[in-house]
C-alpha cells in the first residue's frame, strides 16, 4: 500500500519523476507545499494590437494568421508564423522548438506573452509563451525552480494535486495571538496564495506570513535548544583563576608576534567563557589570515592549566595535520601533549592516542570526524573547537558535546566566512559571537584582477613566470563535469589543457567526488612541492595554509559568490611573498560584473559578505545548505532587520510564558519544527 504522504501517491508522479523532484529537495508531498515559485508571470493585463510597444514584455490576444513553418539547419531549427492582433500583424519566431509548429493551429486564437521588438515597420516577438483562449490560466502564473527533465506544467500539476489532498495540507503552526499581533494570514491561505495567487495583494499577504514563519521556526528551534542546554548541562570541572590567566598572557607575550586589539578581546571572551557556570557556546569569526588559531590556542592552554582536555576538529585530514603542526609549534615550551587523530592512522598509533585521551595524558587532540566516534573517550574533555563552522553545523557540534549525561564541554566554532550580525542572529542563534575585525601587520598583499578568456595567453605567461620562481599555482573551477545546462570549464578538462600547455610541469586534479585518502595524497603532494599547478573545485576553500602558493586563477568567476571568492583568494599570499588572484569571466551580466569588480577593489571580508548577502541572498551565501537548518527560501536576512527584531521578541515572549511549549496555543510548534528541521534534529533538541 502506497504511503499517502509519498510523492508517488499523487496522480502523474512516477518513480522517475519523484527522483527528479528529489533533486529540488522535494521528497514527500509535504515538501511540495514549500517549493515556492521563484517568480510569477502576469497574464492578467492584456493589451490591444495598437498598444503593443517596442521593448516591452506584454500579453495580447491574437489569431494565428498562417500555418507555422519549420526551417532546419542541422540540429538547429526555427519555427515562424504570423499573428493577427486586432488587425496588427506580429511576426512570431521560436528557436530550436520544432514541435511548436504542431501546437499552433492556423485560424485559432491564443494569448501570447513575450518581449515585443520593432524591426523596421514590423513588430516581432521571439519565443513567446502562449495558451489557447479559454484555457484555465491564473492571473499570476507561478514559475518554479526546475532540474533537467522536469517541466513547469508537471510541477504546477503536482502542486495542484497536493493542494487538493485536504488530509495532507500542513496544519497551522503559529499561535493565534502571534497571527493577530503581527496581522498574519492563516497557513492554508498563505500556501494556496503563494502558489496560485488571485492577485498581487493576496501574494503579498502570503509572502508576509511565510517569511515570518521561516524566521520564527528557525529562531524558536535554536532558542529552545539553547534554553534546554543551559538548563540541563553543567561545564566540566576546571580549576581556573587569576594565576592561570596570567600564565596564558605570559605565553602570549612571549610569542614572536603581537596580537591585534580584537584578538586580545576575543581571548578574554574565551577565558571568561571557560570560567563560566554554564557551558560556553561561542562563534569566533574573522577574515582569512586574521589569526583565529592563536586565539583558540590560548583557550586550549587555559583549559590544560585548569586540568581539562581539548579537542580540535577540522573537516579534512590535511587541515587537521596543518593545525596539529601549528599548535605543536605554538605550545613548544608549555608542556602541552598534543596528539593527532584521523581515520587513516596506523592501528598502533591510534590505540596510543585513544589511551592517552582516556587516561588524561593527552592534553589536546587534533583530528577529523574520527574524534566523534563512540570509541573515543576522554578523561575530562573541557573545551572543543570546530574549524570552519559551515562544514560541521548544528548536528555535528551537538554530537560532539554529548560526552556525558549532564556535563558538556565548552565549545568554540571558528569561521573565516564573515557573517553579518543580522544573519548570525538567526543562523547562529545558539552561539555567542566574537569577532576579529583587524588583520595582523605584515601580511603580504593579494592583488586581484578581472580577466576574460581572450587574456589567457597573457595569464599563461604569468603562470610560467610564477613557476620559474619556484612558486605554485591554484586553478579553481566551479564544476567537475560538464553541465547539461551551462557551458562551464570543468576541472578535468582544464587539467588536461594545462598539462598540454606545460608538459614539463606537474598538474594535479582535486575535486569533491574523490575519496578522502585521494584528496589527502594530492594536497600532501602539493604541500611537498611535487605539484606545480593544482586544478581544483572549491574543496581548497577551507583553511589550507601553503605559503609557497602565490597565484590563483578562477575560471567562470561569476559563478561564485563574493564571500566564497574572498575565501578562495585567501589561499595565496600566505607567506612573505605577495599573492595574485585572476578572475576569468566572460559574463555579460552587469550585476555579476559589478560583483567581481567589488572584489577586485575591496579586501574587507565583512563588507564583501554584506554585499554578497544583499545581492545573492542567504541560500547562495554559504554555497551549501546548513546541516540541520532549513534553507531560507523567502527571506533575505540582510534586508529584514525589523522582521528579525519582531521574531526575536515574539520567541522570547513565548518561551518566557510557556518554556516547554505545552499550552494549547503552542502545542503545534515543536511538531512544526520537526517537520521543517527533521526528526534527527528534534532528537538533539529534546
Amino acid at each position: 500500500m502506497t504511503d499517502p504522504g509519498a510523492l508517488i501517491s499523487l496522480k502523474g508522479i512516477s518513480d522517475k519523476r519523484a527522483s527528479l523532484f528529489a533533486k529540488l529537495g522535494v521528497e514527500r508531498v509535504f515538501d511540495l507545499f514549500f517549493l515556492y515559485p521563484r517568480l510569477y508571470e502576469d497574464w492578467s493585463e492584456t493589451v490591444s494590437g495598437a498598444d503593443l510597444l517596442d521593448g516591452e514584455v506584454q500579453v495580447f490576444q491574437a489569431m494565428v494568421a498562417r500555418t507555422p513553418s519549420v526551417s532546419r539547419y542541422g540540429k538547429r531549427s526555427t519555427v515562424r508564423t504570423e499573428l493577427l492582433a486586432d488587425q496588427v500583424t506580429v511576426r512570431a519566431i521560436w528557436f530550436n522548438q520544432p514541435w511548436l509548429a504542431d501546437a499552433l493551429a492556423a485560424g485559432e486564437t491564443y494569448l501570447f506573452r513575450g518581449l515585443i521588438l520593432r524591426k523596421g515597420t514590423r513588430l516581432e516577438i521571439n519565443s513567446p509563451q502562449f495558451y489557447r483562449v479559454g484555457s484555465e490560466l491564473p492571473p499570476l502564473l507561478p514559475i518554479y525552480p526546475l532540474t533537467a527533465g522536469l517541466k513547469q506544467t508537471v510541477v504546477r500539476e503536482a502542486v495542484k494535486a497536493a493542494m487538493a489532498e485536504q488530509a495532507l495540507l500542513p496544519l497551522e503552526c503559529l499561535p493565534k495571538s502571534i497571527r493577530l499581533k503581527r496581522h498574519l494570514a492563516e497557513r492554508t491561505f498563505a500556501l494556496a496564495a503563494i502558489h496560485f495567487p488571485a492577485d498581487r495583494h493576496a501574494l503579498m499577504l502570503a509572502r508576509d506570513r511565510l517569511k515570518y514563519e521561516e524566521l520564527f521556526l528557525a529562531k524558536l528551534a535554536l532558542s529552545y535548544m539553547t534554553k534546554r542546554r543551559l538548563e540541563a548541562a553543567v561545564p566540566p570541572p576546571l580549576d581556573t583563576g587569576g594565576e592561570k590567566r596570567r600564565q596564558v598572557h605570559a605565553w602570549l607575550s612571549a610569542l614572536p608576534f603581537g596580537l591585534t586589539r580584537t584578538q586580545k578581546r576575543s581571548v578574554d571572551e574565551l577565558l571568561d567563557g571557560l570560567d563560566g557556570r554554564v557551558p560556553m557556546h561561542r562563534l569566533l569569526q574573522g577574515d582569512v589570515g586574521s589569526g583565529k588559531t592563536v586565539v583558540a590556542a590560548a583557550a586550549v592552554l587555559y583549559a590544560k592549566l585548569a586540568g581539562g582536555q581539548s579537542a580540535f576538529l577540522a573537516p579534512t585530514a590535511v587541515l587537521a595535520a596543518q593545525h596539529y603542526r601549528t599548535l605543536n609549534a605554538l605550545f613548544a615550551k608549555t608542556g602541552m601533549n598534543t596528539a593527532l587523530l584521523t581515520g587513516h592512522m596506523p592501528a598502533k598509533e591510534r590505540r596510543k592516542v585513544l589511551a592517552g585521551l582516556a587516561d588524561g595524558s593527552v592534553d589536546c587532540v587534533v583530528g577529523t570526524h574520527a574524534i566523534l566516534e563512540p570509541t573515543v573517550t576522554f578523561s575530562n574533555l573541557a573545551f572543543a573547537v570546530t574549524d570552519e563552522q559551515h562544514r560541521f553545523g548544528v548536528l555535528q557540534r551537538q554530537r560532539l558535546l554529548k560526552t556525558a549525561d549532564d556535563v558538556r564541554p565548552h565549545l568554540l566554532v571558528m569561521s573565516a566566512t564573515p557573517i553579518p550580525r543580522t544573519l548570525a542572529l538567526i543562523v547562529y542563534g545558539d552561539l555567542d559571537v566574537s569577532v576579529i575585525s583587524e588583520m595582523p601587520p605584515g601580511r603580504a598583499e593579494i592583488k586581484t584582477y578581472p580577466a576574460r578568456s581572450a587574456d589567457r595567453p597573457r595569464i599563461e605567461t604569468i603562470m610560467a613566470e610564477t613557476m620559474a620562481r619556484g612558486e605554485q599555482i591554484y586553478v579553481v573551477c566551479p564544476l567537475i563535469d560538464q553541465s547539461e545546462l551551462i557551458d562551464l570549464k570543468a576541472a578535468s578538462q582544464v587539467q588536461a589543457l594545462l598539462q598540454a600547455r606545460f608538459p614539463d610541469r606537474t598538474v594535479a586534479l582535486l575535486h569533491g567526488s574523490q575519496r578522502p585518502s585521494e584528496k589527502d595524497r594530492t594536497m600532501l603532494a602539493f604541500a611537498a612541492g611535487d605539484v606545480d599547478i593544482l586544478v581544483s573545485t572549491t574543496v581548497i576553500e577551507v583553511g589550507i595554509d601553503h605559503p609557497n602558493a602565490t597565484m590563483m586563477v578562477v575560471e567562470n568567476a561569476e559563478r561564485f559568490g563574493l564571500a566564497q571568492l574572498h575565501q578562495l583568494r585567501g589561499r595565496v599570499g600566505r607567506g612573505d611573498r605577495p599573492g595574485l588572484c585572476i578572475l576569468i569571466s566572460d559574463t555579460q551580466d552587469q550585476d555579476a560584473k559589478r560583483r567581481l569588480l567589488t572584489l577586485c577593489k575591496n579586501r574587507d571580508g565583512f563588507a564583501l559578505a554584506e554585499a554578497d548577502l544583499l545581492q545573492r541572498g542567504p541560500g547562495d551565501f554559504f554555497g551549501t545548505r546548513q546541516h540541520g537548518l532549513p534553507e531560507f527560501r523567502l527571506v533575505n536576512l540582510y534586508e529584514e532587520k525589523d522582521l528579525i527584531d519582531q521574531v526575536s521578541a515574539d520567541v522570547a515572549d513565548i518561551l518566557k510564558d510557556d518554556p516547554e511549549l505545552l499550552s494549547a496555543e503552542n502545542r503545534r510548534l515543536l511538531p512544526a519544527i520537526g517537520e521543517r528541521f527533521g526528526d534527527h534534529f528534534m532528537h538533539l533538541v529534546l
